[in-house]
C-alpha cells in the first residue's frame, strides 16, 4: 500500500501499459488462383494503424499447362507487391476491404528458351476475413486478380482465394506517453 493507504495509485502502477492503436501483422498464405495460376505459396507482413492497414506481399504460383495454338507451354506466376485496406474490427473478427497492386511476374520456358519470362503491372481488389485469438491470427481472402496484360492471350483476370495464419502484436506506448 501507499504511505497515505490510498491501493488506488498502485493498482494503476501495476496495470499493463496501453498500445498504441498500431499492430503488426505477420502470416504466411497458400490457396489457389484459377486461370493456370494453380496452387499457391507465400506471405504478407503489414501494419494496421486505426484500422488502416498497409503491407507487402509475395505469392509464388505453380501453375499449370496452357495449350497455345498446339503449343503445350507450362507456365507459373510470382506476385509481389502492396495492399491498403480498412479492416473492421467485431470482438475476435476482423473484415478488411483490401485493394493490391505489384508486379507480377509469369515464367513460360520453351524448348528454344528455356528461361522465358515476363513481367507486368498487376490490380487486385479484395477483402480478407480474419480471426484473431491473442496474437494468432486466422484468415481467409479472396480477390480479383488484373494483370494489365500477359504474353499468353489466354491468360488474363482470375479469381485467388488464399487461406493465411500468422501473428498480430500491439505496438506499446514510448516511454513517457502514459495517458494518465
Amino acid at each position: 500500500a501507499t504511505a497515505g493507504g490510498d491501493l488506488s495509485d498502485e493498482w494503476n502502477d501495476s496495470r499493463p501499459k496501453p498500445a498504441w492503436p498500431v499492430e503488426i501483422e505477420l502470416a504466411g498464405k497458400s490457396g489457389y488462383g484459377g486461370d493456370h495460376f494453380g496452387f499457391g505459396l507465400g506471405g504478407r507482413i503489414g501494419l494496421s494503424i486505426l484500422g488502416i492497414y498497409g503491407g507487402v506481399s509475395l505469392v509464388r504460383y505453380f501453375g499449370g499447362n496452357v495449350d497455345t495454338s498446339g503449343v503445350d507451354l507450362s507456365v507459373s506466376f510470382v506476385t509481389y507487391g502492396g495492399e491498403l485496406g480498412y479492416g473492421f474490427k467485431i470482438g475476435v473478427l476482423t473484415i478488411r476491404p483490401l485493394v493490391g497492386f505489384g508486379l507480377a511476374a509469369e515464367s513460360f520456358p520453351t524448348a528454344e528458351s528455356p528461361g522465358t519470362s515476363t513481367g507486368s503491372f498487376y490490380f487486385q481488389p479484395g477483402g480478407l476475413v480474419q480471426l484473431g485469438f491473442g496474437h494468432l491470427i486466422f484468415g481467409v481472402d479472396g480477390s480479383a486478380f488484373l494483370p494489365t496484360r500477359t504474353p499468353v492471350g489466354d491468360i488474363g483476370p482470375t479469381f485467388t482465394v488464399q487461406g493465411q495464419l500468422g501473428v498480430t502484436f500491439d505496438v506499446p506506448l514510448p516511454p513517457g506517453m502514459d495517458p494518465k
